[in-house]
């Protein structure tokens, strides 16, 4: 044993037979792999919040995961990604917290209520338990309200009505039939028809029916009924998704939704929210810009004039990229405009799609002007979108053109018959795709799913099984890469939220083996974020920190390897292996304390030593005689 003298003291070192990183490393993946279980059928999620996250139990079974911004002695409020949903306390069961602090409640603003100007239609939620998914990512569906605790959904759909001049009766409902029924395939099996009847709704004649049928995610019963009436020459359909034993339960807030629907006057302006009925889209106007229509889109502009935002749609029928596109318009601003400069062009995730970005510098009168231009393809048009200001123009305009892009949406054309058929389609060979993954013929898969994508681009329960497709094949860059895309559209999924955190755990997998750990401890992190209950992922967590502890202590910094190394024991507390490293690196910086002669400091060290692992007797014989010492 060696004692604090001139020569000082040696410190402890690792060995493979007293700590064999690598092995652990490699056992705990291999452990691990099974655990990274996903789903490959759709429905819709409750999302998290990025801070400080906590995990509701709610007492029907239901959990849901956010940050708590703010609670009373009757309910609490959690912002999750789509918004922010309030929580009685009474159907509380527990909650998990991660700490965070708590901060303002999220305003709610318009959210109460649906407007569809385009459809003439508005209809309102029950309470901030349910949240709207507008413009939702599938190809039969114009709203949908979704409640994450009971896995319950209504959406609206309009079509055009085919045979104003007939009663409504199934016999004369054929088309509508078709809508439902490839609807129906989109997230059910075991489909059976229960009952039809023949109604009234808000005065209208009006025809129900309700299906018995199985959801693809979860497996479990659900009832699905839908009620349709004519009405300025279209048929509007409302139709419920709720599973079977929470249906009494859930009954009354359905019927309060049923309620609020009403139609609407077409206007151009609910507000600030201008709409363009001509060419589908619709655009949040920013606050005293003023308006002006063109014949191909329409512009606001600054009250100084500095600043303006400026929408234009062409008719496009080409099978050019975007790319592609993005070039040729390059050179039609640069014909265009004097001091014409790129300064880039990408694609990017935006308006819940992917377009192409295009950035550019040119020279007016008023001096530079910067211009951020969207490039967008939908409903068989070509839609620019162009933010510009003066280099020299006021900061808030910036924020103000930011939000208009991000308020910009375009609409489906749900009341043309070939957009109903083509999203018919893209659902047909998605079923196939599901048909052929559950035969595990994943390639076969992926080429339906890559068909269904080609029709409807947005699809993102198309994405989500791609992506699961290329998991099962390994390929995990391409697993990510499609999980990804379906988060960007559809956030507030469970099954790919989970699948996210799936795509996640595997990068830090791969980085943890490479010796990355700093990247892999972010991305299992993020694992844990989108995936809070996945089994596994916590101690591939903590091998990473783990091995971070080792470099760190290897390379001297003690301090930091007892802080690496705790939380991987915080992670894993009976792991005897991180009990041993974490005492050794409380030894190695006791003895660096012991051998600069600051003999308190070593000592508490020394006591954390012991503590990590009774058996380093090294530490125990150091801490005797520097406690002796002490006493002299």
């Amino acid at each position: 044993m060696h004692t604090p003298g001139r020569r000082g003291l040696i410190r402890q070192r690792f060995t493979s037979g007293e700590l064999d990183v690598a092995k652990e490393a490699h056992m705990g993946f291999e452990a691990q792999w099974g655990c990274l279980a996903l789903i490959f059928a759709l429905l819709f999620s409750v999302g998290g919040a990025q801070a400080a996250e906590s995990t509701v139990h709610m007492k029907d079974g239901s959990k849901i995961s956010g940050e708590i911004v703010a609670e009373d002695d009757n309910e609490i409020q959690v912002k999750v990604k789509f918004g922010t949903i309030t929580l009685e306390r009474k159907e509380i069961d527990k909650i998990e917290s991660s700490g965070g602090s708590t901060a303002a409640p999220a305003k709610e603003g318009r959210d109460e209520t649906f407007r569809n100007g385009f459809l003439e239609y508005a209809v309102s939620r029950p309470g901030r338990t349910w949240i709207f998914v507008k413009s939702p990512p599938e190809p039969l569906a114009d709203l949908v309200i979704y409640n994450a605790r009971y896995e319950a959904e209504v959406t609206v759909l309009v079509l055009p009505d085919e045979t104003p001049h007939l009663e409504l009766r199934e016999e004369n409902l054929e088309f509508f039939l078709r809508a439902i029924e490839h609807k129906l395939r989109e997230k059910y099996r075991k489909i059976r028809k229960v009952s039809s009847e023949a109604g009234k709704f808000k005065g209208l004649a009006a025809y129900e029916a309700t299906y018995d049928a199985v959801s693809k995610l979860n497996k479990r019963a659900y009832v699905f009924r839908y009620r349709v009436f004519k009405a300025k020459d279209r048929l509007y359909t409302i139709y419920n998704a709720v599973p079977t034993a929470l249906f009494d339960r859930v009954e009354p807030e359905l019927q309060s939704i049923a309620d609020s629907f009403e139609f609407i006057e077409a206007k151009e302006f609910e507000g600030d929210l201008y709409s363009n009925f001509k060419f589908l889209y619709s655009v949040e106007r920013p606050a005293e810009w003023s308006f002006s229509a063109a014949a191909d889109g329409s512009s606001f502009v600054a009250p100084d004039g500095r600043a303006d935002f400026v929408v234009t749609a062409r008719a496009f029928y080409g099978k050019e990229s975007l790319a592609k596109i993005a070039l040729d318009r390059e050179g039609e601003l640069a014909d265009s405009f004097d001091g014409f400069r790129k300064r880039s062009s990408k694609p990017v995730n935006l308006l819940s799609t992917v377009v192409q970005e295009l950035k550019y510098t040119d020279r007016t009168a008023d001096g530079t002007r910067e211009t951020r231009e969207i490039i967008l393809l939908s409903n068989t048009r070509l839609y620019l979108v162009q933010a510009r200001r003066l280099s020299s123009a006021a900061a808030d305009h910036a924020a103000a053109l930011r939000k208009a892009v991000g308020s910009f949406s375009v609409r489906r054309d749900l009341t043309s018959k070939a957009t109903i058929e083509e999203g018919m389609r893209a659902i047909e060979l998605f079923d196939k795709g599901d048909k052929e993954i559950i035969e595990k013929r994943h390639e076969a898969a992926i080429d339906f799913y890559k068909a269904a994508i080609g029709i409807f681009p947005n699809f993102a329960v198309a994405l989500n099984n791609m992506g699961v497709c290329y998991e099962r094949r390994r390929e995990h860059e391409k697993f990510f890469a499609h999980i990804q895309r379906a988060f960007n559209l559809f956030p507030e999924h469970v099954t790919v939220r989970r699948n996210l955190g799936a795509a996640y755990a595997y990068m830090g997998i791969e980085k943890t083996k490479s010796g990355k750990y700093s990247a892999a401890i972010r991305d299992f992190n993020k694992a844990l974020k989108y995936n809070p209950e996945a089994r596994g992922f916590e101690k591939n967590l903590a091998i990473a920190h783990f091995n971070e502890g080792i470099n760190r202590l290897n390379e001297g910094s003690c301090a930091a390897a007892t802080g690496s190394i705790s939380r991987a024991l915080k992670l894993d507390p009976n792991n005897q292996q991180y009990k041993r490293a974490l005492s050794i690196a409380y030894y190695n910086l006791a003895v660096g304390y012991a051998n600069r002669r600051q003999y308190p400091k070593a000592i508490i060290e020394l006591n954390k030593s012991v503590r990590a692992d009774p058996s380093n007797g090294q530490a125990k014989n150091l801490l005797a005689q520097l406690r002796q010492r002490m006493r002299r």
